[in-house]
């Protein structure tokens, strides 16, 4: 099952216990990679808010061009790692946009869009929630902080 196929049954299941079984069924290190760029509070895309102008490629159901962009994902952030692993920082901001477009350029339209759910810490895929993610790899991303009740 691709990356998009596994979005698309985790979009459509019922339930959160259904979301979460298909998670760690399906678990690789591209998946949780990509669930740790999206989900893990301490990282920063260094690019600007929205989506930049590219030009997609045809669409292939089938296409795992994504596996090979995710691992690439570090230079465009700054965040847990250091700056070792997160290199964005290190490089020149119009460079980075550059790179970044040429990387959506070079997958399917469909890839192109969870590339960018990425970046903007929101893949579109209902029910795929920080929560979820946490049960499901908890030692992928910190747990939510525990909210405090008012004292009277």
């Amino acid at each position: 099952m691709t990356l998009i196929e596994l979005f698309n049954a985790i979009d459509k299941a019922k339930s959160q216990k259904e979301r979460g079984e298909l998670l760690a069924q399906n678990k690789t290190d591209h998946l949780e990679n990509m669930l740790w760029y999206t989900f893990h509070p301490d990282v920063k895309f260094l690019l600007p808010e929205g989506d930049p102008p590219f030009q997609a490629q045809a669409e292939d159901p089938r296409s795992t061009l994504l596996y090979g962009q995710i691992r690439k994902l570090r230079y465009f952030v700054e965040g847990p790692g250091g700056p070792d692993f997160c290199t964005g920082a290190n490089i020149n901001p119009s460079r980075r946009e550059v790179m970044f477009i040429t990387m959506l350029e070079s997958v399917t339209p469909q890839e192109a869009k969870m590339i960018i759910g990425i970046k903007n810490k929101d893949l579109g895929i209902h029910g795929l929630t920080y929560r979820l993610v946490q049960e499901t790899f908890p030692h992928l991303i910190p747990p939510l902080p525990v909210s405090k009740k008012k004292s009277k």
